[in-house]
């Protein structure tokens, strides 16, 4: 057996040898980081200050005034256009993009996807204003009845909750009179692309929900509403309307078709083709296009849809005397 000094002895110096590397690699990472540090402070001394950028931007954008006088300051893009407008208690303010890759991205992404079908949509409907940027028409645009639709993504673990991405409103011209791609309040765990068409980059431009909402909520207020099962669209906007004011293709009676079990619904893919003639939702849904399919099979009907809502209105009010009485 060793001596119990001889053991000491060997135990102390294994010690000084671990302390020595220790010191040596906080040495290391010591002179690591100054690097670093100073590698940082190198490119900072090269950045252009945020004051200038932000300067720059404000002198690159023009007044000016739609036909009706509602003032507007737009900042022009290659098949693009980005607005600020006010038109009386509504207003959009669109945040700009601090870099030209989401604009790339979107001009690559709709040159690849199937054009309209036939049927007589027009490029009016997917021209500029139908672009990155929220879109807002002048007040006398808007007219009695708005035509909408909604994309969803997904969000919450499974992604299988459905919050809107992005909204479109037609008037009964059918021009657009409201666009907007929208940055859902929880984060997107599914982007459905494959229908909803909705990509990470369209969030670098979207609006807040809660903004969206309102201006929404405000353009539709006391307006028929036209779309194919609005109920998940107002679902998403987080906004109920009045009944007599809905009037909703899935719901439409003659658009039914009887099953074993009795009329059921169909989708608006298949009434477009059989009564419009027109070829929609082939790849990534276009809400415009969507709103524009629901409109005009309105519009084809739309006697019997008022009848029907009356029919409608005068069964609620009975219901409502019986329970009165």
């Amino acid at each position: 057996m060793p001596p119990v000094a001889s053991v000491a002895s060997t135990n102390w110096a294994a010690l000084q040898a671990q302390l020595a590397a220790s010191k040596q690699r906080s040495l290391d990472l010591s002179g690591k980081i100054r690097k670093a540090k100073k590698e940082l402070r190198e490119i900072a001394a090269h950045r252009p200050k945020t004051g200038s950028a932000v300067n720059l931007r404000k002198k690159s954008t023009k007044t000016a005034s739609t036909d009706n006088g509602v003032p507007v300051a737009a900042i022009h893009r290659k098949n693009k256009l980005s607005v600020t407008a006010r038109s009386g208690s509504a207003q959009i303010t669109p945040p700009l993009p601090t870099s030209k890759a989401p604009r790339e991205l979107h001009n690559s992404v709709q040159s690849k996807l199937p054009k309209p079908g036939a049927g007589g949509v027009t490029a009016r409907h997917f021209g500029p204003a139908l672009g990155l940027a929220p879109f807002r028409a002048a007040e006398d645009k808007i007219s009695d009845a708005l035509a909408l639709d909604c994309e969803m993504v997904g969000v919450g673990s499974s992604g299988t909750k459905s919050a809107l991405a992005q909204v479109v409103i037609l008037n009964e011209n059918e021009e657009l009179v409201y666009s907007a791609y929208v940055r859902p309040i929880e984060k997107i765990t599914d982007y459905r692309t494959a229908v909803s068409g909705v990509r990470p980059f369209h969030m670098k431009t979207a609006v807040p929900f809660l903004q969206v909402q309102k201006e929404v909520g405000q353009l539709l207020r006391k307006r028929i509403v036209i779309g194919h099962a609005l109920r998940n669209d107002f679902k998403v906007l987080m906004l109920s309307h009045p009944k007599n004011l809905v009037r909703d293709t899935a719901l439409f009676g003659p658009f039914k078709e009887q099953g074993a079990l009795g009329p059921r619904q169909r989708k608006l893919k298949v009434l477009a083709e059989e009564i419009l003639g027109l070829k929609i939702q082939t790849g990534e849904h276009n809400p415009a296009e969507d709103a524009l399919a629901a409109l005009r099979l309105y519009k084809l009907h739309q006697g019997e849809f008022e009848r029907e809502a009356r029919r409608e209105q005068n069964r609620n009010a009975a219901r409502s005397g019986k329970k009165r009485k």
